[in-house]
């Protein structure tokens, strides 16, 4: 039968977590500290899991199958717009209006 975590006061926590966190290390077991009436774990978490579950949460590449691929030219309009014509024209007043005022 597996033996439970040991449960500790959170104000003994407090007091003595430096020793606490050692025989976390040294034991590989858990700690239960109660606090306010909750219970809460505290165990070891060796620096492989940590790595691993560090390059699953960060940003992942685009792949030739991800769904935001699809949304790409929705708003696309066929053939010449007004502004593709003219846009020459439209940043020379845009411009002149800078310089004018």
């Amino acid at each position: 039968m597996e033996s439970q975590a040991k449960a500790v006061q959170f104000e003994e926590f407090i007091t003595n977590a430096p020793s606490i966190f050692s025989q976390i290390e040294k034991g590989g077991k858990g700690v239960l500290v109660e606090h306010e009436g909750e219970l809460f774990s505290l165990k070891k978490v060796s620096k492989l899991n940590r790595s691993k579950k560090r390059i699953k949460t960060r940003n992942r590449a685009i792949t030739p199958d991800d769904s935001i691929l699809g949304i790409i030219g929705i708003g696309r309009s066929h053939g010449s717009t007004d502004t593709s014509e003219n846009h020459h024209e439209y940043l020379a007043d845009a411009y002149s209006d800078l310089y004018n005022a």
